[in-house]
């Protein structure tokens, strides 16, 4: 099962080897993301097993900070991280995951605005009434 391979793979990676949790999260996802399955089923199958361990991963280090302890779960333990996965809902920003996404970035026009042509831009926008008082 892919959810027992993470579990293998975080004690051996980021336990022991000390990588950070979430370059292990990353790379775990893309190193599973395709199957060698030919049939529907089984590329189905293999798609919800990794959105499943995906969601884990990423939105829910709590659960895997508790159950991945040990390099192999049992099916118990296994059937028990995915019921509670799917039952409760991660503390309140627990483990917020860091974007390296750039489009959190305050919007860049494409030019740079100084002190003069900010103050140039402000003083014709009160001119022309577009705001009720004066902006300095």
């Amino acid at each position: 099962m892919l959810l027992s391979k993470a579990c293998r793979t975080y004690t051996n990676e980021v336990l022991e080897r000390h990588k950070l949790y979430d370059r292990f999260a990353d790379d775990f996802i893309n190193l599973h993301r395709y199957t060698d399955c030919v049939c529907a089923l089984g590329k189905n199958g293999h798609c919800t097993n990794l959105h499943i361990v995906e969601g884990i991963l990423t939105t829910r280090k709590d659960l895997v900070i508790r159950y991945f302890v040990n390099k192999s779960l049992s099916l118990e333990q296994l059937e028990t991280l995915v019921r509670e996965y799917d039952t409760t809902v991660p503390p309140i920003q627990a483990y917020p995951r860091q974007s390296t996404r750039l489009d959190y970035a305050p919007p860049a026009f494409g030019c740079y605005f100084g002190q003069k042509e900010i103050s140039l831009i402000t003083h014709y926008a009160f001119e022309a009434f577009l705001f009720i008082i004066a902006v300095r």
